[in-house]
């Protein structure tokens, strides 16, 4: 895990440490939820917060950045950064199946834009995206919860360089990997 990644990290959950272990005061306060999420446990995470709307819908904001730099074994010479940002809002309406254990589905828009360097030359990609969320959650305790969920959608890939602009790629998406969190309640 690089050092961005890790301050990242640690800045979540000294966050989550910092906040106020006790339940809401009173029932007029949305309860509100922070937590941090990964696909296939992989080092690329994103934040996620929560705000609840009304009994069981909430809006939920993600917002990721990603750094990567290779160097290629056969040139030299060859290097390629890639740093990428992204966004997602989507609408969670959540359905207890049983006292712990929820259905979550919704929503979701997103935005994703990366930026590519390949022997100094500069690649721009922005991708809009919306789809639904389908996963589950189960509650650990009163302040938190770990969850999964798959968010299947349409995608369009938006490429520009110095010279040029193209549609890169366009279509349905469904990663088979599941996003997987863990989400503290407040």
């Amino acid at each position: 895990m690089n050092t961005l990644k890790l301050a990242a990290l640690l800045l979540v959950l000294g966050t989550v440490i910092a906040l106020p272990l006790s339940a809401q005061d009173s029932e007029d306060k949305p309860i509100r939820e922070i937590g941090v999420g990964t696909y296939n446990l992989s080092n690329n995470f994103n934040l996620i917060y929560k705000k609840e709307l009304e009994e069981n819908k909430y809006r939920r904001y993600d917002a990721s950045v990603n750094f990567n730099f290779n160097k290629s074994n056969n040139d030299p010479n060859a290097e390629q950064v890639n740093t990428s940002f992204s966004f997602t809002l989507s609408t969670e309406n959540r359905k207890y199946l049983n006292e712990k254990f929820k259905f979550v589905h919704g929503l979701f828009y997103g935005l994703g834009i990366s930026l590519y360097s390949i022997n100094d030359q500069m690649q721009t990609r922005i991708n809009p995206q919306a789809g639904y969320q389908l996963g589950v959650q189960y509650d650990i305790n009163d302040q938190f919860y770990v969850g999964a969920a798959t968010f299947p959608g349409v995608s369009l890939g938006l490429s520009f360089d110095d010279n040029d602009a193209w549609i890169s790629h366009a279509g349905l998406s469904f990663s088979p990997a599941a996003e997987v969190s863990v989400i503290y309640r407040f």
